[in-house]
């Protein structure tokens, strides 16, 4: 379930090399765009990686921002990558891009309340009318718990991957996530008992 419908800003050109290059031929698509930026195993990501800029930023002028400078640091330094997970990769470099940017002494909101109450089972069901209120609820959550979550349960990422991503244990990630899921959950109720 996507939450976030902003898409990322993609030339023409870059949308005609990425739908070539998942049929394995994009001769076609240089001759027809000369200027067209090669095919890399990033651009099929770029969709994941402003997904995460806009929960990170907040807003979308910031989060195109962020996932353009991230995709230009990322294009520049791809021919030094030689991992198995360009995903994983790319939204390492939103997020630590993201963290560089942030001004020194800026409080972070990243510390969840360990005593927020549960409102129960954190899985809730979800209806097509409540993405609005997981929105909000998302949006309310310190920013450790909100990416955790958006990685895990959006872009649908490993335990390790989210690790690798925030730079950070395995271990931490799951009690990240777990307070996260509580505190949404909770959320949410509130959220809807407060809505008439």
């Amino acid at each position: 379930m996507r939450l976030w419908s902003t898409p990322f800003n993609v030339s023409v050109a870059s949308r005609t090399t990425m739908l070539s290059s998942r049929d394995g031929d994009d001769r076609h698509a240089a001759a027809r765009h000369p200027d067209a930026p090669r095919a890399t195993p990033l651009q099929p990501h770029a969709d994941a990686a402003h997904n995460l800029a806009r929960w990170l930023c907040g807003n979308a002028r910031d989060a195109d921002a962020l996932a353009q400078a991230s995709m230009r640091q990322a294009e520049a330094a791809i021919d030094g990558f030689h991992g198995e997970r360009p995903r994983t990769w790319l939204l390492g470099l939103v997020h630590a891009t993201w963290r560089a940017q942030q001004p020194p002494g800026t409080p972070q909101r990243d510390m969840l309340d360990p005593g927020m109450p549960s409102a129960g089972d954190p899985m809730l069901r979800l209806h097509e009318q409540d993405v609005h209120l997981v929105q909000a609820a998302l949006e309310r959550l310190p920013t450790a718990g909100r990416v955790a979550i958006v990685l895990r349960e959006l872009e649908g990422l490993h335990y390790r991957d989210i690790a690798a991503i925030t730079d950070t244990s395995r271990e931490a990630v799951q009690a990240t996530l777990s307070r996260a899921r509580r505190q949404l959950a909770a959320t949410i109720v509130l959220l809807r008992s407060s809505t008439p």
